[in-house]
């Protein structure tokens, strides 16, 4: 299966084994998920989601303070 990941200015094709989810491919590329708003086909996701082939996944970093 392949999808595209976009995170910190960089866009990049994955191959990935079939019933990966959000939280496997933040695993695999050392993401926290907690620092990130995930977004799969421009739609906020869970990091449950399970991919499928030629979705878009956004990573936005999650700015906090005060």
């Amino acid at each position: 299966m392949r999808f595209r990941l976009r995170h910190r200015g960089r866009e990049e094709e994955i191959d990935a084994k079939a019933h990966c989810t959000i939280a496997d491919v933040l695993k695999q590329k050392n993401l926290n998920q907690e620092t990130f708003l995930i977004k799969l086909n421009g739609k906020i996701a869970h990091e449950d989601t399970v991919l499928k082939e030629g979705d878009e996944l956004e990573c936005w970093n999650v700015v906090y303070g005060g």
